[in-house]
């Protein structure tokens, strides 16, 4: 009985990582999705306008207007950002799923 037990607990202590980490893995997969779907209507995501006028001293719509070079340079390396975060999602579910849970000492390095 004490056999049965520890194995069922050694299962699901070993187990719950790679669903929380499954679970969350989409999160990955959508968030460049709908920063890249954003640059594409307006050029830049509307939570990065605040930071963008702080740092920028201006407004995305006054530097689309006055600047538009520089617009469209700042586009361009948030759609790079954006690329490189999906493919580290489209890299990191995989791993998560199928190495990660057959308990291989690489995919805890990958």
């Amino acid at each position: 009985m004490i056999g049965v037990i520890s194995r069922a607990l050694s299962s699901m202590t070993s187990t719950w990582p790679s669903v929380l980490l499954l679970v969350l893995g989409p999160f990955y997969v959508l968030a460049p999705i709908a920063d890249i779907a954003s640059y594409h209507s307006s050029g830049l995501p509307a939570d990065h306008h605040a930071a963008f006028q702080k740092l920028g001293g201006t407004w995305w719509t006054a530097a689309m207007s006055s600047a538009p070079g520089v617009a469209k340079y700042v586009t361009q390396l948030e759609y790079g950002y954006a690329l490189l975060e999906l493919t580290f999602a489209v890299l990191f579910l995989p791993i998560v799923a199928i190495p990660f849970r057959r308990r291989q000492p690489w995919a805890w390095w990958a």
